[in-house]
């Protein structure tokens, strides 16, 4: 009655496929050419705003996610102020007087970091991008068992060596090739940071959600190359 009989793994799988919801985040490819040579470099990446919205529309997370901001005290007469969770700050309550009452603020938070993969065998380099929103207790995005925190994209690596090109010329490259491969991986999200989205969340309210940047951990060298400044 139910239409989910099956006789081989074969056609299980093709009744999981064509009925059951798929959050999966499908990776995208972008070529990114090196202007006035013929190197290519390739970025991996998915949809930071599909991330996004996985997140919010979590069921597993309906009960712990935060909507406004929020002030905690020590004492009943509110003079020893209490700062824990990201929504407890005073950045939010600045932020959200400039946008429209009613509006729901998705501060989402990237991570990167490069990891050295190999060094025998090739020297490689991996650089992953993680995601996670500000709406969830701390205690959750750092639970790796959570799942708060997903993998959005992978940035290029190269080095540009054996180019011909002088070590400083390298430095920008690497440089430009970063915030041109990050402003592709956020891209999707100016349009609903400014404008709002209509998101809903895992207990099935709809609410009118604006996803704005609010943090990237990174150690001081990528912090420097986020913000465009020597160290």
């Amino acid at each position: 009655m139910l239409g989910l009989s099956f006789k081989s793994t074969y056609e299980l799988h093709k009744i999981i496929d064509k009925h059951l919801p798929v959050s999966r985040l499908h990776w995208k490819r972008v070529e990114v050419p090196l202007l006035d040579t013929s190197h290519v470099s390739v970025f991996w990446y998915r949809s930071a705003l599909e991330a996004i919205t996985a997140l919010w529309g979590d069921q597993r997370f309906a009960e712990v996610l935060h909507f406004g901001p929020e002030q905690h005290f020590a004492d009943k007469n509110r003079h020893v102020r209490l700062y824990s969770e990201m929504w407890t700050g005073n950045w939010w309550h600045r932020v959200q007087e400039q946008y429209p009452a009613g509006s729901t603020l998705i501060p989402y938070i990237l991570a990167t970091d490069k990891t050295q993969l190999t060094q025998f065998s090739g020297n490689r380099q991996g650089y992953p991008v993680y995601l996670t929103i500000g709406n969830l207790p701390i205690a959750i995005r750092q639970t790796i068992s959570a799942r708060a925190a997903l993998l959005i994209g992978y940035l290029p690596t190269d080095d540009f060596g054996g180019l011909g090109l002088s070590e400083e010329a390298c430095k920008i490259a690497r440089q430009r090739l970063f915030h041109c491969c990050v402003g592709k991986l956020l891209e999707e999200t100016k349009g609903p940071g400014f404008n709002g989205i209509h998101l809903a969340s895992g207990d099935g309210v709809t609410r009118r959600c604006y996803p704005i940047l609010a943090g990237w951990m990174a150690d001081y060298p990528e912090q420097c190359l986020v913000t465009c400044t020597r160290y």
